[in-house]
């Protein structure tokens, strides 16, 4: 009973700490300009620092189907269901865009607060220092934290990581669900949890629960598409697919930037263009075999790193990069990370931060921003190398027996340990 008050009272606290901070960079935001440094020359006419009343503009357009009663419900298409859900949840108080952005960046707030709660248990079960939790403080995470709504996939992405934590599949693999209803790039972790999970049934958890848990969200899954289509048509899940697979490459994305260079060079041609699109596409998501076929999520550390390992290249390669991108992958690198790690990460925050809100402002088609995209991609490979390191040395160094569970661990399938060892 004393362990859960005080666990109960470390939530708190944390919470506590983590709605103050958000508190406190709301009202400073609302008190300043929605642009800074004005310049009539610059593309964005000024630097949207403090706060970005443009993306949040965009959530109000787009959550105008909420007040459509008796008509038919119609969700925008540039994002899964369970996020335009969120964004519009402020619809329900109004209708004045001014009430709507100071209740959207509101609900962020306790948002960002409980992504606080989250990773402080997370750290603590690590064994690491709630020191880490300084890095929500760093100008991008914060930023995109409170005008973005990436807060949400990354506090169920989170969630479903203190689960797996603590051996619970059922939780786990329903917010990792909604995590993907929310943003898709959540979907990439399935097949580590899955393995994680995998390798655990039978001794550390019964089969039985991984068993339940697949089935049970697979149904939750199931039911949510049949809501959706039956309220919104098909096109509210196929669309924000089919949408961004047919974007090419935009200012910020690596492939932009190589495509600029041989434009100059004079080497540009349509079937390199179209090839590159298709090598990066693939190149985004190649990172999931290797975690499949190694079979290599033994532990939960491991786990974490694999989550890092295919989030990375699906971030850095993509043919659009938004800045937002930094409140997914942060996180999870704070559970993992070494002090170089903690370094690049900051790095890599204080870059992202400079591209936008402030290049970006400024001129996203000249010289600085693409020489900060390189720098940003540097960090990217920095930070994915190191962590690929630890990942694979980590799996290889796991016995085939878990010395708490008594067991051998059993192969995922049978023709694989045939060829091969586990590691």
């Amino acid at each position: 009973m004393n362990i859960v008050r005080a666990a109960s009272g470390k939530a708190v606290k944390a919470f506590m700490i983590g709605l103050l901070v958000a508190g406190i960079a709301t009202v400073a935001a609302f008190h300043a300009p929605s642009v800074m440094f004005a310049r009539p020359g610059w593309f964005d006419g000024g630097i949207r620092l403090l706060r970005d009343d443009g993306e949040v503009s965009y959530y109000f357009l787009h959550s105008s189907w909420i007040d459509r009663s008796g008509q038919a419900v119609t969700l925008t298409q540039d994002y899964p269901p369970l996020g335009v859900l969120y964004f519009s949840l402020p619809r329900l108080l109004t209708k004045n865009f001014e009430a709507f952005e100071v209740a959207f960046v509101s609900l962020n707030a306790v948002l960002y607060a409980l992504l606080f709660v989250v990773m402080s248990l997370l750290l603590d079960g690590e064994g690491r220092s709630k020191r880490r939790l300084a890095f929500f403080l760093l100008p991008a995470f914060l930023y995109f934290s409170l005008w973005r709504f990436d807060i949400l996939p990354t506090l169920l992405a989170a969630g479903a990581l203190l689960a797996a934590k603590r051996k619970a599949p059922e939780p786990a693999f329903l917010l990792l669900l909604a995590a993907a209803m929310a943003k898709w790039y959540a979907a990439l972790f399935f097949p580590p949890f899955f393995i994680y999970f995998a390798l655990l049934g039978g001794r550390e958890i019964p089969i039985k629960r991984l068993q339940n848990a697949i089935f049970l969200t697979a149904g939750a899954g199931i039911a949510l598409i049949a809501l959706v289509a039956s309220v919104a048509g098909f096109g509210a899940l196929v669309e924000p697919v089919l949408f961004h697979l047919s974007r090419d490459f935009e200012m910020g994305s690596v492939g932009a930037v190589l495509l600029t260079g041989m434009r100059a060079v004079g080497i540009d041609r349509p079937l390199l263009h179209g090839a590159l699109a298709r090598l990066f596409f693939l190149m985004q998501f190649a990172a999931v075999i290797p975690v499949v076929w190694k079979e290599y999520p033994k532990d939960f550390r491991s786990l974490v790193r694999a989550c890092v390992f295919v989030l990375i290249p699906f971030m850095a390669l993509g043919s659009v990069f938004s800045a937002q991108w930094i409140v997914w992958l942060a996180p999870l690198v704070l559970v993992v990370a070494d002090a170089t790690d903690l370094a690049l990460l900051a790095a890599l925050d204080l870059t992202v931060f400079v591209q936008f809100p402030v290049l970006f402002g400024i001129n996203p088609y000249g010289s600085a921003y693409a020489v900060f995209t390189f720098i940003r991609s540097g960090l990217f490979a920095a930070l994915w190398w190191r962590n690929s390191r630890a990942f694979f040395s980590r799996a290889q160094r796991m016995p085939q027996t878990l010395p708490e569970a008594g067991g051998q661990l059993p192969p995922l399938s049978g023709s694989y340990s045939n060829r091969k060892a586990i590691r």
